[in-house]
């Protein structure tokens, strides 16, 4: 059992893909039948990651936008083989941007049981979010053109040039509550670089500050966040219960986001395009990823245009 994604522009068909049935949209669906659950198909998610599709997949490598489901029907007849085609629609609205890699069906809109940690993105890397940079005695602006040849959501991504030592960007928000997620849900990144890999100690560390003297770290491994592949895009994720603290800080009063990167001579860009932070503890299977396609050619969804998306069952 299989189905197959259509994008259409304007009515007109510009791509399709086809997908697997996961493991559990398999028992969503089961479930569905036997009348255990309330629904099987309730929404599709767009995404930048290119990992080929498992029956074990559980999310996107890295979703970006979730609609809706906005029609079912039947073409009784009208499949493959004269196989009944079950047909849902979904559409994407004018502001969503970016390039469709990945795309799935969900049983919800939601992505697991419910609560307040639920899964959604923290940061788009858009040039209009306030970025910043450390000057050696205060933060400025950031101060590089946005990049919007690796981007994949959104119009661009942050730039951030880094220099020999240690070179620090951050983006800070109103308190931000993290202590309702997990130990095991998963902060996730879409990342890429241009040449000269950080090669300094700890090259990169990711940080969630209170302030600028309490906070919790990680420290990627090359190869992981920082790519030995220059102008590689990549998806990198790691589990809450991985970043350590310095000082005192509380995943209850998470004020900034922020990346310092250590390069030992010579300059490098880095480049961000998106921070999400998954919830893997609660997913039940009524609200499990059913089906999940990575595109053989990613599709552009350019800001101001609508697109529709139609998946296609034939039973």
């Amino acid at each position: 059992m299989k189905g197959t994604y259509i994008f259409k522009q304007n009515g007109r068909e510009i791509g399709r893909s086809e997908n697997l049935i996961t493991t559990a949209g398999l028992k969503i669906i089961a479930d569905y039948l036997a009348g255990n659950t309330r629904a099987w198909s309730g929404a599709m998610a767009i995404g930048s990651g290119t990992t080929a599709a498992v029956i074990g997949d559980t999310v996107l490598d890295l979703e970006y936008a979730r609609t809706p489901i906005s029609s079912r029907s039947i073409n009784y007849g009208g499949g493959a083989g004269g196989k009944h085609r079950i047909i849902l629609k979904t559409s994407l609205a004018s502001d969503i941007a970016g390039s469709i890699m990945e795309v799935g069906l969900w049983a919800d809109m939601a992505s697991s049981t419910g609560g307040t940690g639920l899964s959604r993105m923290i940061s788009f890397g858009e040039s209009y979010e306030p970025w910043e940079y450390y000057t050696g005695s205060a933060w400025a602006p950031i101060n590089t053109t946005a990049n919007t040849t690796l981007d994949r959501i959104g119009s661009d991504c942050i730039t951030m040039s880094t220099t020999s030592g240690i070179t620090r960007y951050r983006i800070s928000f109103g308190q931000q509550d993290y202590s309702i997620y997990h130990p095991n849900d998963y902060f996730k990144f879409g990342t890429a670089w241009t040449t000269g890999i950080p090669d300094g100690t700890d090259p990169v560390k990711v940080i969630f500050a209170t302030d600028d003297s309490n906070y919790f770290q990680y420290t990627p491994t090359i190869g992981t966040l920082v790519n030995g592949s220059a102008s590689t895009y990549r998806v990198s994720g790691w589990a809450k219960s991985l970043w350590t603290s310095s000082g005192s800080p509380s995943w209850s009063t998470i004020n900034s986001i922020e990346f310092r990167v250590n390069k030992n001579s010579g300059a490098c860009n880095f480049f961000l395009d998106a921070i999400r932070v998954e919830d893997y503890d609660a997913v039940s299977s009524g609200y499990g990823l059913v089906s999940r396609s990575v595109l053989t050619t990613p599709i552009a969804k350019p800001i101001g245009t609508p697109m529709d998306i139609e998946y296609y069952v034939d039973i």
